[in-house]
């Protein structure tokens, strides 16, 4: 993926999972856990190749818990989140306290409702890489405003995918499937089932 206007551009591996990224004129590359499936982000590396920043992952549904930097010993950040997955608070501190840094809402789309630090209620600069649906894996781009998943990239502002699933028909209903897509099946499924409870219902009573 380019986006020239922005001097942003991307590289990919060959099993499509992308390898880097340019920005600003900086290149950033993308280190992956082998071990497991999926195989989570771990590390990102700028040109001599030295980790700037690691990633901690908990167990399992557990995802992405802590953000850092080995080299610099920089802030070390603790992540809380919604039901949904995404940042809800940041946490930073050392190895025995933690103190809460900025608290952050998203709409059911992915758009950022607010970031505000804990302390003085101003808006937080941008961190990292970690918000709608940071806990399972999802890299926001803040440069682009795009949140790659995975193999794709999403959009926020539209609520859709502008990149089609490589499974392509087979990996879901429609190769370009939003959240908003999902939700109508589920509020379909959701009717189905209340329809059919309400049948059974009636025809125990007969």
């Amino acid at each position: 993926m380019s986006i020239a206007s922005l001097g942003f551009a991307a590289t990919y591996a060959p099993d499509d999972r992308r390898a880097s990224k340019t920005a600003g004129g900086q290149t950033t590359y993308y280190v992956y856990d082998e071990d497991g499936s999926p195989s989570p982000l771990i590390e990102e590396r700028m040109s001599g190749g030295t980790p700037t920043v690691s990633m901690g992952w908990g167990m399992g549904a557990d995802g992405l818990r802590a953000r850092y930097s080995p080299t610099t010993g920089g802030p070390y950040y603790l992540f809380q989140y919604d039901p949904q997955g995404s940042l809800v608070q940041r946490q930073t501190g050392g190895n025995t306290s933690y103190s809460a840094l900025d608290t952050a809402m998203y709409d059911a789309y992915g758009s950022k409702l607010g970031d505000k630090d804990v302390f003085t209620g101003t808006d937080e600069p941008v961190r990292d890489a970690v918000g709608f649906q940071g806990q399972f894996g999802a890299y926001t781009d803040n440069e682009t405003g795009l949140v790659l998943m995975g193999h794709r990239y999403y959009s926020p502002g539209t609520g859709r995918f502008l990149t089609r699933d490589p499974k392509g028909y087979g990996g879901a209903s429609t190769s370009m499937a939003s959240p908003a897509t999902i939700l109508s099946m589920v509020e379909t499924l959701r009717v189905w089932r209340k329809i059919v409870e309400e049948t059974m219902i009636l025809s125990a009573s007969r």
